[in-house]
């Protein structure tokens, strides 16, 4: 026999369902009101309220580019970005490479780090009509990367270490991989380690080169496992040429770690 608070409990929950529905309701009402004022911020909002299919509306991919569009007409960068993202995807539009990276450009100019990282690789590929330029993706890169864009640092390592769009710059490559490392990102802490352990970049120091090589290869991402090997090997590699005292205090170091931020 079923209880009567089974029953209650049900109640309940469709009266909690029915409240949080009218919610949405009111608020998608309340959304497009301030949308249809000119509000750009409502506009992209309710645009991509309409893309995900929020509750209270129908998954509608016109509406969404039509309010995104006119969002990004009224220079908000955020919207210019996202239209951007959807040409550049062919997301409820025709995919565009030259109208996704002029709206990039639009949004990167006023400092929208994601646009900045995207129109760099418009430039970096030589896509949407743009001809390659490798300085020009470094320079947007870079400014991408002084606001924290994990990507853009990643794309500068490389062109750092390339020589792409500027000169061979072992030092900025040991400065970038750093700032990665101090975050506990291990792929940065494994090439940082092994820059000290070869003195490219830096001074050699072995300790700080075992310091970091084992930091990378104690904490190894599933993404990565397949590196797991080739830090392992360094790792020893390194503790070859360090004395028992040396490799204890490089050992000390890497377990009084502790990643910026936490």
């Amino acid at each position: 026999m079923i209880h009567k608070s089974v029953f209650s409990f049900g109640y309940i929950m469709v009266f909690i369902l029915a409240l949080c529905a009218a919610g949405s309701a009111d608020e998608i009402k309340a959304l497009r009101l301030k949308a249809q004022q000119g509000d750009p911020e409502a506009q992209l909002r309710l645009g991509e309220r309409y893309y995900g299919a929020a509750p209270g509306v129908n998954r509608d991919l016109i509406l969404a580019l039509k309010w995104i569009q006119k969002a990004a007409e009224q220079g908000y960068a955020r919207a210019q970005y996202s239209l951007g993202w959807h040409y550049m995807t062919g997301q409820g539009v025709q995919k565009d490479d030259r109208q996704s990276c002029h709206w990039y450009r639009l949004a990167a100019e006023q400092g929208e780090l994601r646009a900045q990282t995207n129109l760099a690789l418009c430039y970096e590929m030589g896509k949407g009509g743009l001809i390659r330029d490798y300085a020009e993706a470094f320079k947007w890169y870079e400014l991408a990367a002084e606001q924290g864009g994990a990507i853009a640092g990643g794309r500068l390592i490389w062109f750092y270490e390339e020589g792409f769009g500027v000169p061979h710059n072992f030092a900025k490559v040991a400065e970038l991989l750093r700032k990665g490392a101090e975050k506990g990102y291990s792929q940065s802490q494994y090439k940082l380690g092994v820059m000290y352990a070869q003195g490219r970049g830096v001074p050699q120091d072995l300790i700080k080169a075992h310091m970091w090589i084992n930091l990378a290869a104690s904490n190894v991402p599933d993404w990565l496992e397949y590196m797991r090997p080739e830090m392992v090997e360094w790792r020893e590699k390194v503790a070859g040429q360090l004395t028992p005292d040396k490799l204890k205090e490089a050992q000390s170091l890497a377990s009084d770690f502790k990643p910026l931020g936490e």
